[in-house]
Formats: C-alpha cells, structure tokens, sequence
C-alpha cells in the first residue's frame, strides 16, 4: 500500500509531499541523487511491486546522472536535503 503526506525540509523549510509504496497498479521509484519521482505502472509491463530490479531497468537512469530505486531516500524538492520532517498540517493519504 502506498501513502502520500506532507513534509517540511528541516534544511530550508519548504514544503513538499511525500510519496512512497506501491498501489495495485503503480509503483514510485526516487532518484537515488536528485530525488526525483519515477512512476511504472506494474499493469502495463505485467509486473509485481516486488520485482524491483526490473522496476529500476525500466525506470533507467534519471537525468541528473543518478539511478531511480524503489528505496531511494525521498528529498526536499528544492534544496534535495534527506533532513526533513513529517508536516502536522497534512494528512497521510493511503492508496492501493
């Protein structure tokens, strides 16, 4: 299952959302370097969440240079910090 929530970078203060997991048909990837978000849909290439190998040659490499990856630490939109917090103002939203 996958969630999607708020969080404040703890490095600049911007906001920005997380989003992580699998759903029944999608799975997000992040840049291991920028952050960046990588969605496969698992219908379209006849996959499971767990087969990530794959997930990540069908990803590629991202433009920055780095490598999209399942567990890749998600980072501050802006300034690509991994130092941030959960942000009480947002609600997690769950997706399947």
């Amino acid at each position: 299952m996958g969630s999607e929530y708020g969080a404040i970078c703890n490095s600049c203060g911007t906001k920005f959302l997380v989003r992580s997991g699998p759903s029944k048909i999608s799975q997000v990837l992040h840049c291991d370097r920028c952050g960046k978000e990588h969605w496969i849909s698992l219908i379209d290439h006849g996959l499971s969440c767990d087969n990530e190998e794959e997930l990540k040659q069908l990803a590629g490499a991202c433009k920055c240079g780095g490598k999209f990856k399942v567990n890749a630490f998600v980072r501050c939109s802006h300034c690509k910090s991994t130092n941030w917090r959960g942000d009480p103002e947002r609600r997690e939203i769950r997706y399947d």
